[in-house]
């Protein structure tokens, strides 16, 4: 999560925003790995190159990809880099989830960079908030789904 020396400045409801989206982070790895060290057949069956768990890994790393678009060139919101996503025919479980990680890796320093240009004063916090606002959406739909599948595997 962001320590406060990093997002001190920023008012209340953006750090609650930016931890959130940390937490969240967090918490779908934590799923992921969960699932992955299951030995069950459901669980397995998820992990493949066209599961259930793959494909939302797959869906969080378009959405950190969007993301990372915005902070780049906020003039082209949503602008995903299809070259950047996992294949859906080949990859699994384990490697979407490491392309997903070094995604996110990329957005944690993208998003640390721009607290520190909202308490320079160079970026309102608004747009932070409002390009931050799908990303965390699309974690609470996400984490929820694999808190579900997770309690159905045990």
């Amino acid at each position: 999560m962001p320590d406060h020396e990093q997002t001190g400045a920023l008012k209340e409801d953006t750090r609650m925003m930016l931890d959130a989206v940390a937490a969240y982070r967090m918490a779908v790895g934590s799923h992921f790995e969960e699932l992955a060290g299951l030995q069950l057949d459901k669980a397995a069956a998820m992990l493949k190159p066209d599961g259930t768990v793959t494909r939302t890994l797959r869906e969080l790393t378009s959405h950190e990809l969007n993301f990372l678009a915005y902070t780049e060139e906020p003039s082209s919101p949503g602008s995903v880099r299809q070259h950047e996503l996992p294949s859906h025919d080949t990859e699994g479980g384990a490697e979407v989830f490491a392309t997903w990680q070094m995604v996110c890796e990329r957005s944690r320093r993208a998003t640390q960079h721009l607290s520190q240009s909202c308490t320079r004063g160079l970026l309102e916090e608004a747009e932070l908030r409002k390009a931050l606002l799908p990303l965390f959406g699309e974690y609470a739909r996400c984490e929820t789904k694999l808190q579900v599948l997770r309690n159905h595997c045990e």
